[in-house]
């Protein structure tokens, strides 16, 4: 075994560089449901059989690109203003249309405007360490294969300006999408004013709102039509590499009647698609009551955080899954962990809370610019990887997860 305990031992460090380097260089584009993706996950498959793990594959279809998804919600959104100019109602119908649309979306209820885009096959690999019992207790780790694309919007000069004003209080006007779905409830307000009266004085106020969405698409736009993919060292290769550390520490020392599950997830930066696909199909067999998701994302190059969820409004974890954590980092001599309000985006914890799992997601997040360190950016490449933070995240998550174990 690499290690049984908690302490950094340089062996662990060079097992997780070894990894993340050989991941990179042979897949450097890993697109969510591509040959590469599912490539990243097998060669994973390999490292967990060697340490004993039963290997099984999950299949699924979910969309190639999240951005070519809200570009669609965009688009409909600056139709409607353009048929505003002679139709207000219609305008407003469509406006209306795409809120619902994406509020339907981003929490998995129904997808409308994305079925517009086409979908990908994908696949979840799971690799467990079975229980030598009747299972009590279940703790699943999870980290996405699939790397991000990139463009303008996450050039660090735009991205400075955007966090800057921010707001950190209260956390839902910090969600960039809340603001969007803001402004097409006021477009559609003043499209029904227009329609009614004979009121001209709000073109000024009706065109700079509908910049929430123009802007926006065409950010979109760019991402979609460059198809430029990040090597994603961080974001989430240092994530796939620690469950691999994982698989060797948990080897003994759990209750027999506690089973381990460490499953790389395809498709999640178009959308979260594995994670969607675990809750949905693994219900059944894994009951919310008995089994708890621990997902790692990005996890160097910053102080180690839990990420509140939600692209509209706040999703907590759990607070007994947040009391545990920070009793962990008690025990290790930490400060207690920070949570995170991502401005924009989620992670595989999104639909697993949603599905009424528990659930929480570590990340690390540099300071100074309030963000994941190289976030979906051609640098965020194994050089640029502190691999003994990954490791020093490993320690926590395993001492998480066997206070978990072990928890009645």
């Amino acid at each position: 075994m690499i290690r049984s305990h908690s302490a950094t031992t340089p062996t662990e460090v060079d097992v997780i560089r070894r990894l993340v380097r050989t991941l990179e260089r042979r897949f450097p584009r890993r697109a969510s449901g591509s040959v590469n993706e599912r490539r990243a996950q097998e060669l994973l498959a390999e490292e967990f059989e060697r340490r004993g793990l039963s290997i099984a594959w999950q299949p699924f279809r979910a969309s190639r690109s999240l951005y070519a998804v809200l570009a669609w919600h965009n688009a409909v959104a600056v139709a409607g203003s353009v048929v505003f100019i002679w139709q207000p109602l219609v305008g407003a119908l469509l406006q209306l249309f795409a809120g619902i649309s994406y509020l339907l979306d981003c929490h998995y209820r129904a997808y409308l405007l994305r079925r517009l885009v086409p979908r990908a096959r994908s696949q979840n690999l799971i690799a467990t360490l079975p229980a030598a019992a009747p299972v009590r207790r279940r703790v699943v780790f999870t980290a996405h294969a699939d790397a991000a694309p990139t463009g303008w919007m996450f050039e660090p000069a735009f991205l400075y300006w955007i966090q800057r004003f921010a707001p950190q209080r209260p956390a839902i006007l910090r969600r960039h999408m809340f603001g969007w779905l803001a402004s097409l409830v006021v477009l559609s307000v003043l499209a029904v004013i227009r329609a009614t009266t004979d009121w001209w004085w709000f073109p000024i106020w009706y065109g700079g709102l509908t910049l929430a969405s123009l802007v926006p698409l065409v950010l979109m736009l760019q991402i979609v039509l460059t198809n430029r993919i990040v090597p994603g060292a961080n974001d989430n290769l240092s994530g796939c590499a620690a469950l691999v550390l994982l698989a060797e520490r948990l080897q003994s020392g759990l209750p027999d009647d506690c089973e381990v599950v460490l499953v790389v997830t395809g498709c999640e930066e178009s959308g979260r698609g594995g994670a969607e696909a675990l809750a949905r199909e693994m219900r059944d067999e894994w009951p919310a009551a008995s089994t708890t998701f621990l997902v790692l994302d990005t996890i160097s190059g910053g102080d180690l955080r839990y990420m509140v969820e939600g692209e509209i409004w706040p999703i907590e974890p759990p607070s007994e899954l947040v009391e545990q954590i920070q009793a962990v980092a008690r025990e290790t001599g930490r400060e207690a962990l920070r949570a995170y309000h991502a401005p924009a985006g989620a992670t595989d914890a999104a639909p697993l809370l949603l599905a009424g799992y528990d659930a929480v997601c570590l990340s690390r997040i540099d300071e100074r610019i309030d963000l994941p360190r190289n976030y979906h950016l051609p640098t965020d490449r194994s050089g640029n990887l502190s691999c003994e933070q990954a490791v020093e995240t490993v320690d926590l998550v395993e001492r998480l997860a066997r206070h978990l174990a072990s928890d009645s």
